[in-house]
């Protein structure tokens, strides 16, 4: 299978391999820029006091792509990704995610605030759960088109009644033909479609990748069904 793309010598075909090449090396810098960050500085455990999460969450920005960390006591602790509503009761009757075993890594995949907490015992209601809240990654530029500045106006000298219109003539005497669009413009016009193209087509792949990433990296949880 192969795809199509018009450039200005007409039709290129290119391979899907290539497509997946181009799509994971052009979002390299946007992974190597995400961070990893440790939940609560060091063991997710029972804070010292109820608000240590919050404080610790607020005190930190979060973006798509980065991950989180907890570092547990498989035995006593576990991690429960849940709704707003079970997050604010410290239950998790219908968990997103359940992670049993340390230490386990939650990719951020989507805008918006997460929530997180311990269910066991009583610990949640302890002060065992944190929020955080990801804002979207901005690593792509789009190209952006800028339009030639117009020509110097210069007026036409008028004509008297008995001078007939000046005729444009080449070296040979004759008249000079007409002129046309030049295959440099018309070149210029593909690349810069081309350029719009990629851009979109980069910002879709950027989505794609971080959930074909959220498969490996989040391989320590599992992913119940509502």
């Amino acid at each position: 299978m192969e795809f199509q793309t018009k450039s200005s010598a007409g039709p290129v075909s290119v391979s899907p391999v290539l497509l997946l090449l181009l799509m994971v090396m052009g979002q390299l810098p946007c992974l190597s820029s995400a961070l990893q960050h440790i939940v609560g500085g060091s063991e997710w455990t029972i804070p010292p006091f109820p608000g240590f999460y919050a404080n610790w969450s607020s005190s930190r920005r979060f973006f798509t792509g980065d991950t989180l960390y907890f570092d547990f006591e498989p035995w006593f602790y576990n991690v429960m990704q849940v709704s707003k509503l079970e997050y604010e009761a410290c239950t998790a009757g219908n968990p997103f995610r359940a992670f049993d075993s340390s230490p386990a890594t939650v990719l951020l995949i989507q805008e918006g605030e997460s929530y997180f907490i311990c269910n066991v015992s009583n610990y949640c209601s302890l002060g065992q759960k944190v929020s955080v809240i990801a804002s979207r990654r901005s690593c792509i530029s789009f190209p952006t088109t800028t339009s030639p500045s117009p020509a110097p106006f210069s007026p036409t000298p008028a004509l008297s009644p008995w001078e007939p219109a000046p005729t444009e003539r080449n070296g040979t005497g004759s008249p000079a033909p007409p002129t046309g669009p030049t295959p440099s413009t018309t070149a210029d016009s593909h690349s810069s479609a081309g350029r719009l193209f990629h851009g979109w087509f980069i910002k879709v792949s950027f989505i794609t990748i971080q959930l074909v990433f959220s498969l490996f990296s989040c391989g320590s949880g599992t992913i119940l069904s509502n």
